[in-house]
């Protein structure tokens, strides 16, 4: 009787040696930095009947910080228990399926609740909740888009959009003075993959 074949071997050393024919995406994150706050004026407050008096905004350089560039970071001074956003003078576009969303927060041990303002792929605005900034000195907030944010067309040929970061939202915990400064808001993104155009001979 003729015995089948073993491809067992030959299988195993593919795998092993080449790992990018099983299941690989095309292209590999990457991350870059989207705003280092060095750049001072372009920032700024808003809020439902905020006066000069109750939140202030500036760029400085007084604490040393983990970040990975300049030293300048943004600073956000408050006194009213009302929240505030803090807007870029534009949308921050991000080119990339986004994985993740940095920012260097500096905290004053406070319930604080920092928030990320997004417009997705459908012109929709989200308000996803960063963290509660009970931590004293700097620290990393991260956030990981879930799968209630739509960040491209399902349609896989043409040109796909992404998101925008139109801002932050801080919520202070009580009325008392708040200081939060911010810095390095970075992205860690996937290429998109396009598909070639199908061409009709």
């Amino acid at each position: 009787m003729r015995q089948p074949k073993n491809y067992r071997p030959v299988l195993f050393f593919l795998l092993f040696w080449m790992p990018g024919i099983a299941g690989q995406e095309p292209g590999a994150d990457e991350v870059y930095l989207l705003e280092d706050f060095e750049e001072a004026g372009r920032w700024s407050l808003q809020g439902r009947a905020l006066s000069a008096d109750q939140a202030h905004l500036d760029y400085a350089q007084l604490e040393i910080t983990p970040a990975t560039r300049g030293r300048r970071y943004l600073e956000v001074l408050c006194h009213r228990e009302s929240g505030i956003q803090i807007l870029p003078p534009a949308p921050l576009r991000i080119n990339g399926f986004v994985r993740q969303i940095t920012i260097l927060v500096h905290g004053r041990g406070e319930n604080d609740e920092l928030f990320l303002d997004l417009i997705d792929r459908e012109n929709k605005r989200k308000r996803e909740f960063l963290g509660r900034l009970s931590h004293r000195g700097w620290k990393r907030l991260e956030y990981r888009p879930g799968a209630h944010i739509r960040q491209r067309s399902p349609q896989l040929g043409g040109e796909p959009s992404g998101l925008s970061i139109v801002g932050f939202y801080l919520q202070p915990a009580t009325p008392l003075p708040a200081r939060l400064l911010l810095d390095d808001l970075s992205v860690r993104v996937r290429p998109y993959f396009l598909q070639p155009e199908l061409k009709l001979e």
